[in-house]
């Protein structure tokens, strides 16, 4: 067969799979050098060379390809000389049916590099569900009210609030817009590698992951640890209060308490997802019915109620810890507001799990950011309208213990009813709220694992990224239990341990968050293809924005928070931040610049093999050379042997995984390629 024969017939083989382009193959791709069908002598050394293939390409293709490969086929290939011959490794039509992914959804994950592994059922609304329930104004305004209250008071949370809001949403915007674009699991960690590109996505990624991962953690640890207090002075509150001799339970105790709420995160982590967005829908519906009762309630039945110049102008110096700055003390105040806006790339981690992912990823961190502006400051209004004695609620000599809120729930009743029981009612709807949104941390935290795991970046990976028959990565849900009870063992030893351990929560998370959006802005610049959420001409500018308001709040909540500065009153969380990046940079040094390399490309659709003949080559060595493209881009990874070598660009290989088998004279070329990439009719 003539190279323009064997060129012709490659077409024809190419369109027989229903209008697939395999677009000018010629002798370059194939690296035929001049072979024609007739010029390989025959003797020995053709005879050796056959031997020599026979046996390497049924052990290196078999590991490459397993039961997709047509042994006998390309065997009859290669002992009939037919070199660059085309053939499907099996039935098209079976293929398809086996490989049906029903929308664009599967199609878009396998562009990026993967398989579905998890179950794609979740609705817009579901999606919605659980970054609204982690967001949670129950959670984080109740537990924090304190914070606002002793920096600043009333002015710091009815103004800071909305200020906060509107800097948290052009991050959310910019997140979204990244997110439509690489709807992965993996969430910020992959768009860090995506958008920096070969030479520095590893890195990106790296750093991204780990400090996202472990503020997942801190927060599930700090959500969970929450609730567990609030059950405490729910408990305190309905034996009598501290003034009345109530129950007040020790640190192992609320441990205890912690960890079986912990234990009931994970089994119900371990359901079908299915069951799971039923869970997080009703958390959504619990919290925005929860917030607007509270908000209606408390300020109504409350008989000493705060006038409108109190609630919306008085700012608050005298418990500011030793802090004399009125502008100090307002942005520290901010905190309160900045926490409750933590969890929102929970509708990223659950993209691989949503229908029409692209769309409903980026609406999910959209409008739960939007509604929670609204509801939240609905919710402050109403709560601080109930306030009339800030040292009082400040005060651990109350009945609550200090705790704010609940004492503003509970003498609202007392004062009204002469009972505090409605206030303890009103104090179960928050802790409901707040075991909804430790739930769905802990959904989120297990799917940034396995996606994590599922490229090789944690210890054990192959082990956290597993799921289960109904599609759920369980090791990854217990795993992410753990870690977040072990982060809570320190407060055994030191409450002060245990909020240096949970501080990073906030600025570990943006950190995460401004790790992306930065690349999106500088590095990605011209080169970032957005998906169909996108800010067009206003990304940049937005995407800058966010990066100086995560900068800006990094050190601002890295600052003393009181005076003067003792190991009792030491703000640990640059000690925490610190920490964490001493950990990553070391693990980056030493270990994980050797083998980690961002994702791991998984492709699947290997629909075909093109064989070609190379004829007589003048090296003599055996080498396995693999080149690995992804899909979705020119940019290419080469691999050698089992390890990842130099990065190189194979403009006319885009998502095309090839591989060249040079065996004594004789050269293969073996290119398979993805049903995707050749429907698009291009490489």
């Amino acid at each position: 067969m003539s190279s323009s024969n064997l060129n012709s017939y490659l077409r024809v083989e190419a369109n027989n799979f229903q209008g697939w382009n395999l677009i000018d193959i010629d002798d370059e791709v194939f690296n035929y050098n001049g072979y024609n069908g007739d010029n390989v002598e025959e003797g020995s050394d053709r005879d050796d060379v056959e031997e020599q293939v026979e046996m390497n390409l049924q052990r290196e293709l078999l590991l490459s390809f397993g039961e997709q490969l047509d042994m006998e086929s390309l065997m009859r290939v290669v002992e009939d000389g037919a070199g660059g011959e085309y053939f499907p490794l099996r039935n098209l039509e079976e293929h398809e049916q086996e490989n049906d992914i029903g929308s664009g959804d599967d199609a878009r994950l396998k562009q990026l590099g993967y398989k579905r592994e998890l179950s794609r059922s979740l609705s817009a609304i579901a999606n919605f569900s659980v970054t609204f329930s982690i967001i949670s104004i129950l959670t984080g305004l109740t537990t924090l009210y304190n914070t606002g209250l002793t920096y600043g008071g009333p002015l710091t949370m009815i103004w800071g609030w909305p200020v906060v809001g509107l800097f948290t949403m052009t991050v959310g915007l910019s997140m979204a817009e990244i997110c439509s674009a690489y709807p992965t699991s993996g969430g910020l960690y992959f768009w860090s590698a995506k958008l920096c590109g070969n030479r520095w996505g590893p890195l990106a990624s790296w750093f991204t992951g780990w400090f996202n991962i472990v503020g997942q953690w801190a927060v599930t640890a700090s959500i969970d640890f929450s609730l567990a207090q609030m059950i405490q002075v729910i408990i305190l509150l309905s034996t009598g209060g501290k003034n009345g001799g109530g129950y007040e339970a020790s640190k192992y105790v609320v441990i205890g308490l912690y960890g079986g709420i912990l234990l009931l995160h994970a089994l119900m982590n371990s359901l079908p997802i299915s069951v799971l967005s039923f869970f997080g829908q009703l958390a959504a519906a619990w919290n925005l019915v929860g917030v607007t009762v509270l908000m209606i309630l408390i300020p109504t039945v409350t008989t000493e109620r705060a006038s409108a110049k109190f609630v919306f102008t008085h700012f608050n110096t005298d418990n500011g810890d030793g802090i004399g700055n009125k502008a100090y003390i307002f942005f520290l105040g901010l905190l309160m507001s900045q926490y409750t806006f933590t969890g929102y790339d929970a509708s990223a981690h659950m993209t691989e799990e949503t229908r029409n992912a692209d769309k409903n990823g980026p609406k999910g961190i959209i409008s739960s950011i939007g509604i929670s502006i609204i509801f939240g400051w609905g919710y402050l209004l109403g709560i601080t309208f109930a306030v009339t004695d800030i040292p009082y609620l400040l005060s651990e000599d109350n009945d609550s213990g200090g705790y704010a809120i609940a004492e503003i729930f509970y003498m609202a009743f007392k004062n009204r009813y002469g009972s505090g029981v409605g206030g303890i009612v009103c104090l179960g709807v928050v802790a409901v709220g707040i075991f909804f949104c430790g739930m769905s941390s802990v959904t989120s935290n297990s799917r940034m694992a396995y996606a994590f795991s599922r490229d090789g970046a944690m210890p054990f990976s192959s082990l956290w990224h597993k799921v289960n028959k109904q599609e759920v990565p369980i090791n990854a849900v217990w795993f992410s239990a753990f870690i977040s009870f072990c982060m809570a063992l320190t407060y055994l030893g030191s409450e002060v341990a245990f909020q240096a351990m949970v501080s990073i929560a906030t600025i570990g998370l943006y950190i995460a968050y401004a790790f992306p959006i930065f690349f999106r802005v500088t590095l990605a610049r011209k080169s970032f293809i957005p998906g169909p959420f996108n800010l067009g001409s206003y990304g940049i500018l937005v995407g800058w924005i966010s990066v100086l308001w995560v900068a800006t709040i990094s050190v601002l909540f890295s600052l003393p928070v009181a005076y003067p500065i003792t190991s009792e009153t030491l703000n640990y969380t640059p000690v925490a931040v610190c920490g964490l990046l001493v950990l990553t940079v070391s693990s980056w040094i030493l270990s994980a610049r050797h083998w980690f390399k961002d994702h791991r490309v998984i492709l699947t659709e290997v629909v075909g093999v093109a064989v070609g003949f190379g004829g007589f080559q003048k090296r003599q060595q055996r080498i396995f050379h693999f080149k690995a493209c992804r899909v979705d881009e020119v940019e290419c990874k080469n691999l050698v042997s089992d390890g990842w070598a130099e990065t190189g660009v194979c403009s006319d290989m885009r998502g095309v995984v090839s591989k060249d088998l040079l065996i004594g004279r004789v050269s293969f070329r073996f290119v398979s390629f993805s049903k995707r990439v050749l429907d698009n009719g291009s490489w």
